[in-house]
């Protein structure tokens, strides 16, 4: 069994990763124990770098996936508790169904470094770097577009997941991408990923319509990347930098570069 585990797990196909988490349900909910498997997903993040790596380490579209589902199977497999193991699983397998072919673009791992790049004129980065846990920020590139986002960051795994842009025309992967970075430091902030800064809602008073905390946490992120994409050769690949008015990123490229000051 763990060589056919093995042997899933390295297969670049996205059914060799379907069936792999289909396997461990099914011996989950038989009460067998998938701990013994640790070591193969352990192993294979040793071989790609990613677990000594440092942060902002990027794991291309080649392992990418199968970086990520390793990191995220070594948490499940060690759990005692079943039901959660299961619960876990099925939940990995529904995202892993969410997954298809596309010929949309995924953003170039170059063009990912030039906007970290970009964070450098706030000193962001040594805020980035690490969350609460001390655990490095990685970005996995996926080689599919996925039916509900077009990346996402978990901060369990203080870890970006970058598909193809398949959902939205109109966002560029580089917004996208930078999109996810505000997320990563609005988590830094406020350490609970539903809330915002107090300093912001008064920042901003009067820039926008009263929402609900799960928008505002958007609106934050979204101001987060033109704060950081104005005035840049990215400029035009954010869509807000155009909708804002200038007045407003002015007002936003001053809040985040005190809030940062201040930290």
């Amino acid at each position: 069994m763990e060589n056919k585990i093995n042997d899933l797990l390295s297969d670049n196909k996205l059914s060799s990763k379907k069936e792999l988490v289909s396997i461990l349900i099914d011996r989950a909910e038989k009460k067998q124990s998938n701990q013994a498997f640790y070591n193969i997903f352990q192993h294979f993040l040793i071989e790609s770098k990613v677990t000594l790596a440092g942060t902002f380490m990027m794991v291309g579209p080649k392992r990418g996936l199968s970086c990520f589902i390793s990191e995220f199977l070594s948490v499940c497999v060690t759990d005692n508790n079943y039901e959660k193991q299961i619960q876990l699983l099925k939940g990995l397998l529904n995202d892993l169904n969410d997954l298809h072919e596309s010929k949309k673009p995924l953003l170039k791992m170059t063009v990912a470094q030039s906007l970290l790049q970009l964070t450098n004129q706030f000193g962001l980065r040594r805020f980035l770097a690490y969350n609460s846990k001390g655990k490095p920020l990685h970005f996995y590139f996926v080689p599919y577009g996925n039916k509900n986002m077009n990346a996402s960051y978990s901060p369990y795994f203080n870890a970006i997941v970058i598909y193809k842009n398949a959902l939205d025309s109109k966002s560029s992967p580089e917004y996208i991408f930078m999109h996810e970075l505000g997320h990563v430091f609005q988590m830094y902030m406020t350490k609970d990923s539903t809330k915002v800064p107090v300093s912001f809602k008064e920042a901003t008073k009067g820039m926008f319509e009263q929402c609900s905390d799960e928008v505002m946490v958007e609106v934050f992120v979204d101001c987060f990347s033109v704060a950081i994409m104005e005035g840049t050769t990215f400029e035009d690949k954010n869509p807000f930098c155009s909708i804002f008015l200038k007045e407003h990123q002015i007002i936003l490229k001053d809040y985040f570069s005190k809030i940062l000051i201040e930290k």
